[in-house]
């Protein structure tokens, strides 16, 4: 039930590693509105630093703190200044890049991570979404396996510049029932994980998880994960991945965190209504939390 007006159609670009990634000195506003109603979810606007990352306040190379993940890290429909990365950084103490990208599994994360750990990086902080993260590793798997090329029309918004256009696609949003997307999304992922157990797809994220913080642990990184545990299978997969990670020093529930059990209350009081993502009030809670422990 959500559109996005504005994103501009150069934001992000071609990596040969990654797939995609965001292009460096690329600014952006999101704006966006609920289709029915019109009303707005969110507007933030962004800017990419040279070093092809969300802008955080310090963008020098010594750095001690990283932040990883997907558009929550990212923090789509924020200003910079009300990602978490920005606010840890204001903290003083805390030098902070964020590595974020949205549409990123735990393997891309992981990927542009790396090229940005050095000998001054103390932390790396990975906001987890262990299902949606798990598949998105999967497709991006098999997409290089294939040596298929990101098709960025599916991340780029693109400007209708003609006016007659706009005005009937302006129609449409009021008689279409956009909710016909949400079907042919939920088939095909039942169709994809037919093809591919659902438990080897999980399997695969969590021991790529382990290695990656092992590494870590090698190099001498403090590695904390905040798992987002809403949701029956989202909890049952969080829990399991606590158990084999064999460690409750660094791995954190965020519904534990904040001390909100249901999901309907995390997401009335810490997300944008109808679209998930995280607000700036959320980020307040974390950056408390990770100031305590950090």
């Amino acid at each position: 039930t959500n559109l996005i007006l504005s994103r501009e159609n150069n934001f992000y670009i071609l990596d040969k590693e990654l797939g995609y990634d965001l292009k460096p000195g690329a600014k952006n506003k999101d704006i966006k509105v609920n289709f029915y109603n019109r009303q707005v979810v969110y507007s933030g606007s962004y800017s990419i630093n040279n070093l092809g990352n969300r802008n955080t306040g310090y963008n020098d190379f010594e750095y001690n703190t990283i932040f990883m993940g997907c558009s929550f890290t990212f923090g789509e429909g924020l200003n910079d200044d009300e990602t978490l990365a920005f606010k840890m950084n204001d903290r003083k103490k805390f030098k902070t890049i964020n590595t974020g990208v949205g549409g990123y599994g735990f393997l891309q994360s992981k990927i542009k991570t790396e090229k940005f750990i050095n000998q001054n990086v103390e932390n790396i902080v990975y906001f987890a979404l262990p299902l949606s993260h798990s598949s998105r590793d999967n497709g991006f798997i098999k997409q290089k396996d294939k040596d298929q090329e990101t098709n960025l029309d599916n991340y780029n918004k693109k400007k209708i510049n003609n006016y007659f256009f706009k005005r009937i696609v302006d129609l449409m949003y009021y008689f279409v029932k956009f909710n016909t997307i949400k079907v042919i999304k939920y088939a095909k992922i039942s169709i994809n994980n037919k093809i591919q157990d659902k438990k080897e797809i999980q399997k695969n994220f969590l021991s790529e998880l382990k290695i990656f913080k092992n590494k870590l642990i090698n190099q001498n990184i403090n590695f904390y994960i905040i798992l987002y545990d809403y949701g029956n299978e989202n909890k049952i997969f969080s829990e399991m991945l606590m158990s084999e990670l064999n460690s409750n020093s660094d791995v954190f529930y965020l519904s534990e965190i904040l001390k909100i059990k249901s999901e309907a209350n995390y997401k009335k009081k810490y997300s944008f209504r109808l679209d998930g993502h995280p607000n700036a009030k959320l980020n307040n809670a974390l950056d408390d939390f990770l100031s305590g422990i950090l």
